[in-house]
This record gives structure tokens, C-alpha cells and sequence, in this order.
């Protein structure tokens, strides 16, 4: 190249153009990676939630009842809660179960929903959570209960893409009492 002309050399080119493509995937690969841990994370948060929704239900319906059954239950039921609402005014005595139970399992993932019946006519069912893993076949890793000294465990495990969540809860039932 003469030296009174102006431009750049083909080397400078292809220097400039390899530093574009470097960058360029550096970019690439950046945005991928806050992609897919943005999905990570928000498959995370949904699993919590799912797994604090079935708590705050179970915990409300244990701290009502009277009977917890937890063994001895056909598939696809879970856990079945059990109490006498007294009317102290009139004779009207109304007794309420509960039963917590998997729906639409597919490899063990599926939902919780609960069924409230009682003498007074109820017969509702409501959804509880979903994504959560029961397999009975999988005693170590699947959502379980127990009851041991008045003390209800309930131990529940939630799994969506690639987050898997396990929580563990207990709970005791109300004392028996008298009005």
C-alpha cells in the first residue's frame, strides 16, 4: 500500500472482524445464560409456592380436626382429617372429613387436591397444588405422611423442569376440649 493512500490493510479487517465475532458470542452467550437462569429461578419460586399452598391447606384442616388417618389409605389417597362440629344451641351435630388426594399423576408429578364432606350436604373439591411428586414406589424421595405422637409429619415434594423442592412439616392437631 502506498503510503499517500488511506484505508485499512486486510489484516486490520480480519483483526477487527475475529474481536466483532468474540464479542459478539461473549453477548450471546451472556443473554443465554440470564435467560435460562431467569426460568430456573421462576420454576424454583413456582415449586415454593406450590409446596406453601399445600402447607397452609393441610395445616388449616390439622389444626380443625380431631382424627388424622394417614395409614392404611388406597392409592390415590393421601391423607384423610376427620372432626364433629357441635352445635351447642340446637342438636345439630355436623361431622366434616377431609381427604387430601393425587390427581393426574404422570412419572410420579401430579396434583393435590382436598375434598371436604360433611352431614350438612358440603362436597367440595378444591385444588391444593400442583407439580408435586408422589410415588409409592419411591419411598425416600416422594411426598409422605406420618403420624406419631400426636405430631402429624407431612413431607412434600414439588418438581418442575429442572427445580425439585422437598419441605418438611409438622404439625399437631387440636387438643381435644370441652365447651
Amino acid at each position: 500500500m502506498r503510503r499517500s493512500e488511506k484505508g485499512f490493510t486486510v489484516i486490520e479487517l480480519v483483526i477487527a472482524c475475529t474481536i466483532a465475532a468474540v464479542l459478539g458470542s461473549v453477548c450471546t452467550m451472556s443473554v443465554f445464560q440470564a435467560t435460562r437462569s431467569i426460568g430456573a429461578s421462576e420454576s424454583h419460586l413456582v415449586t415454593v409456592h406450590q409446596l406453601r399452598s399445600a402447607s397452609d391447606w393441610i395445616g388449616r384442616d390439622v389444626h380443625t380436626a380431631e382424627n388424622v388417618i394417614v395409614d392404611n389409605l388406597e392409592y390415590p389417597n393421601f391423607l384423610v382429617l376427620t372432626w364433629t362440629e357441635q352445635d351447642y344451641i340446637g342438636d345439630d351435630t355436623v361431622y366434616h372429613a377431609v381427604t387430601y388426594f393425587f390427581e393426574g399423576l404422570t412419572e410420579g408429578i401430579g396434583t393435590l387436591k382436598r375434598n371436604h364432606s360433611s352431614s350438612a350436604g358440603t362436597d367440595d373439591n378444591v385444588l391444593v397444588a400442583q407439580s408435586l411428586y408422589y410415588d409409592p414406589d419411591d419411598p425416600g424421595s416422594t411426598s409422605s405422611t406420618s403420624y406419631q405422637d400426636s405430631v402429624l409429619t407431612v413431607k412434600l415434594c414439588a418438581a418442575l423442569g429442572d427445580s425439585t423442592e422437598t419441605r418438611t412439616y409438622s404439625y399437631v392437631p387440636r387438643p381435644d376440649f370441652e365447651p
